[in-house]
């Protein structure tokens, strides 16, 4: 019994070794690794695949100017998916997601308690006005 676990263990590691990987050693190994990966994928995964990446690529980006020298941004980017599967590029951009979906968050509070405020300060202006009025 305990030769069978070994047997299962051992195939389920050359499973995962085998898994389709993105490698980054050259352009070219680059461009094969995402082709192959994804022509084993279904239309929809391709589209969660191919947005996962754009997120990955564009997760540091805050403006233009960190664009400038693109040469440097594609190596930084295909050092960050270099070895990574195509769960582990889904992982990645699900965790970069929350990120992006947390900070619209505190952004959507951050522009309805200005709009309080302003709504705040307006109403005294027209209590003022109306007092004055009268």
């Amino acid at each position: 019994m305990k030769y069978n676990y070994f047997y299962v263990l051992i195939l389920l590691l050359l499973f995962i070794s085998c898994a389709k990987k993105i490698d980054s050693t050259s352009d070219e190994s680059y461009q094969t690794s995402i082709e192959n990966l994804k022509k084993s994928l279904s239309d929809e995964e391709k589209i969660k695949f191919e947005e996962s990446l754009q997120k990955i690529a564009l997760e540091n980006v805050e403006s233009l100017a960190d664009l400038s020298n693109a040469e440097k941004f594609i190596e930084d980017v295909r050092t960050k998916l270099d070895g990574m599967s195509y769960e582990d590029v889904i992982k990645e951009g699900e965790r970069i997601q929350k990120i992006i979906d947390e900070k619209n968050r505190e952004q959507a509070k951050l522009e309805i308690e200005e709009l309080y405020e302003k709504m705040d300060s307006s109403t005294k202006d027209v209590l003022f006005e109306v007092r004055l009025f009268y």
